[in-house]
């Protein structure tokens, strides 16, 4: 349940940083939320129990904390 609410906040974070960023970081962070999600459907099509999907979760986490933290803390 943690690391599912840690995923929501991290989703959120990259939703505010959408609507803050100038255009060319909107693009940037749009890409890089597009690859995530591409990578989760992937491996939630690929995957049937709980112990593979926990461990491919990890591939795709470092993208989502890249676009979660892109937005400088000036621009909020």
């Amino acid at each position: 349940m943690l690391e599912n609410s840690l995923r929501f906040f991290l989703l959120y974070k990259v939703v505010i940083a959408l609507y803050y960023l100038p255009m060319q970081g909107k693009k940037r962070v749009a890409f890089v939320s597009a690859a995530y999600l591409v990578i989760e459907t992937m491996w939630a099509v690929g995957t049937i129990n709980w112990g593979t999907a926990a461990r491919h979760h990890i591939p795709a986490f470092g993208l989502l904390l890249l676009g979660a933290f892109s937005c400088p803390r000036k621009l909020r």
